[in-house]
């Protein structure tokens, strides 16, 4: 799993719990550094590092995150060529494609609907991590995420329901 980690705001280690219906584990990562992960074109180079640094973002900024316009904005401080696209655009290493809503659309949120922010980031090698951030009543509660899954087109769309397996609900 990949879980989440710092950001260019913090100095210190972040620790993030995540679950799975069968276990949860918990992983510490340093924080990302501004830009670590891109390449000198301003590229994603390593999704990995691109994706902690969302999850991050989800994790400290809570319902807040589900502002997509916000997600933009820092997606431009963090990765100043990377823009983040809706969820059936196909992710490049140039553009993130995202959804917020919650997991069961046109349902209102509660503990076995909650809130979600799934997000797809391709690197410049071609791989592919998915990964959706979820909690209600606060979202950024819990992530699951998935490297490479057969999830077909690398989107927002396509991991959201990847993602609705790993989900508890």
């Amino acid at each position: 799993m990949l879980a989440g980690c710092g950001s260019d705001k913090k100095a210190s280690e972040t620790t993030t719990s995540t679950s799975t219906p069968s276990s949860t584990t918990t992983v510490t990562f340093p924080p990302v550094k501004l830009g670590e992960g891109s390449d000198a074109q301003g590229r994603i180079s390593n999704m990995l590092f691109a994706g902690r640094w969302i999850a991050q973002y989800v994790k400290d900024t809570g319902n807040k995150a589900r502002d997509l316009d916000r997600l933009r904005t820092e997606m431009k401080h963090q990765y100043p060529k990377v823009k983040v696209v809706g969820p059936t655009v196909t992710a490049t290493p140039t553009q993130v494609s995202a959804l917020s809503g919650t997991l069961v659309a046109n349902q209102p949120p509660g503990a076995k609907n909650p809130y979600t922010l799934t997000f797809a980031v391709m690197d410049t090698a071609g791989k592919c991590v998915g990964a959706t951030s979820y909690g209600y009543p606060v979202l950024g509660k819990d992530l699951v995420s998935f490297i490479n899954a057969e999830i077909g087109a690398c989107n927002a769309g396509n991991a959201l329901k990847y993602s609705d397996h790993l989900i508890p609900h």
